[in-house]
């Protein structure tokens, strides 16, 4: 079941319903509408909102104890190195899946962290070292998160801003790379709601052909949400 959303500002009627629901079914609840799953919502003086995922950060730091700092997430390798030793898969996986959770609050290591999972079949000491690199670039970058800026323009309607772009043939198997980023607002600073970062699964043969799958893929998405947001502007 996905997760439900009541909010009232009446405490005792929410009481009641939660202890009503609780009787019917296995729930939790929490009353701290700034604390969603393991997602922190800090909202600033100036009206905007950072989101952070401090227990999770804290946890993979504690756990994966790297004292070296990084300035830049994992690189990506432009040539074919040769494979290193096996490690075992569930070792790779449990840190694989906390950085990809991780995302929600940092879009800036996407890109690291979905190429890593395209290593997730037969991951080697090498691939391994990459994923270390990202935490030592989040132990450099504790203090990022992503922040939503309030609509400061005159103007109340919704403005979808848009970046796309795409790698030719940047994956070992020679298949491209598509990105793209969506933004709320009108005016600087902009609200990212929404980033993508995955490998093309059809091949390219250009780096044309590469820029025109990333920028379809974009348009579906920009369609789907100028309907969405017409509905909710009705």
């Amino acid at each position: 079941m996905d997760d439900a959303f009541v909010s009232s500002n009446d405490q005792k009627e929410l009481k009641v319903f939660d202890e009503m629901m609780r009787t019917k079914f296995p729930i939790t609840s929490s009353y701290d509408i700034f604390q969603h799953l393991s997602i922190n919502l800090e909202q600033r003086n100036d009206g905007s909102i950072k989101l952070t995922q401090p227990k999770l950060l804290a946890q993979i730091l504690e756990v994966y104890d790297e004292d070296k700092v990084s300035k830049y997430p994992a690189t990506i390798p432009t040539e074919t190195v040769d494979i290193s030793e096996p490690i075992e898969t569930t070792r790779y996986l449990r840190l694989l899946g906390k950085l990809l959770y991780m995302i929600h609050s940092r879009p800036d290591i996407a890109t690291a962290t979905v190429y890593a999972s395209t290593k997730s079949t037969r991951p080697d000491e090498t691939d391994y070292k990459n994923l270390l690199k990202i935490v030592k670039y989040l132990r450099q970058t504790q203090h990022c998160g992503l922040t939503l800026h309030p609509n400061t323009s005159s103007d109340p309607s919704l403005h979808i801003v848009a970046y796309v772009d795409a790698g030719f043939m940047s994956h070992e198997d020679s298949a491209s790379h598509s990105g793209y980023a969506l933004s709320l607002g009108s005016i600087y600073p902009l609200s990212n709601f929404y980033s993508k970062s995955k490998k093309q699964k059809l091949y390219s043969t250009s780096s044309t052909h590469a820029e025109v799958r990333s920028f379809f893929e974009l348009t579906t998405n920009l369609v789907f949400l100028k309907h969405l947001f017409d509905e909710l502007q009705r």
